[in-house]
């Protein structure tokens, strides 16, 4: 289940005033990139913020949607630009973020027995939690949203948008869009983790490197060339 914004919000993603649009993809420096349009929108930086009792940060001020959960007159005649990552290190990024660092939720997960006989568990090695990503996602939304194919939020289509940029080279949407509106703030960097945060043998790492790149074929053929 997605999570829901309060009315009126969006608007990192959608700037109205420079005709630009923004499609944000978890685990594709989402954190960043929508507080940097956050504040090319507002003149001001984010701020975590509570309202009618309730805790706002960036991800809910500003959810990352299916492209095709968003009406096209949100778009119509903007810019629409977006950051892509080879499935590997996204999949890797969200194990690592969200598995390892136990804020998937499993922990509070009441596995069934058949679930406990496939092998589930609440702390996953990287084996484990790419042998059963189906599994995992169908218990945790955390996962799933961190995991879903790029496909599901850019859609099937690449020359829809305008530019496409690697995850790498982000400094080139920074500059691209300050091409176009001129003084734009400094890309705030969020949520950074890597294989270094664990333990992980290079041997696991390679193994699941290619499981990975086999569940997420249609990606690589769709996004790949822009990676």
């Amino acid at each position: 289940m997605r999570s829901r914004s309060p009315k009126g919000t969006n608007l990192t993603l959608h700037l109205s005033k420079y005709k630009i649009t923004y499609i944000s993809v978890p685990k594709v420096a989402c954190s960043s990139l929508k507080r940097f349009f956050f504040e090319i929108d507002n003149g001001f930086a984010f701020r975590v913020f509570r309202t009618n009792g309730k805790r706002y940060g960036v991800h809910q001020f500003a959810v990352s949607k299916a492209l095709v959960d968003i009406p096209p007159i949100t778009m119509a005649d903007h810019v629409r630009i977006a950051a892509v990552r080879d499935p590997w290190r996204r999949i890797l990024s969200c194990y690592v973020s969200k598995v390892a660092a136990e804020k998937a939720g499993l922990n509070k997960v009441k596995f069934t027995p058949e679930q406990k006989k496939l092998g589930m568990v609440a702390t996953p090695s990287i084996d484990n939690f790419v042998d059963l990503l189906p599994h995992y996602q169908a218990v945790s939304g955390p996962i799933r949203s961190h995991s879903r194919p790029l496909s599901y939020y850019l859609g099937h289509d690449p020359a829809f948008f305008d530019r496409l940029f690697p995850m790498s080279r982000l400094s080139e949407m920074v500059d691209y869009v300050a091409d176009r509106i001129g003084n734009v703030p400094a890309l705030p960097h969020n949520n950074k983790s890597s294989k270094t945060d664990l333990d992980i043998p290079q041997a696991a790492l390679d193994r699941n490197k290619q499981k990975i790149e086999d569940i997420y074929t249609e990606d690589l053929d769709i996004f790949g060339a822009y990676m």
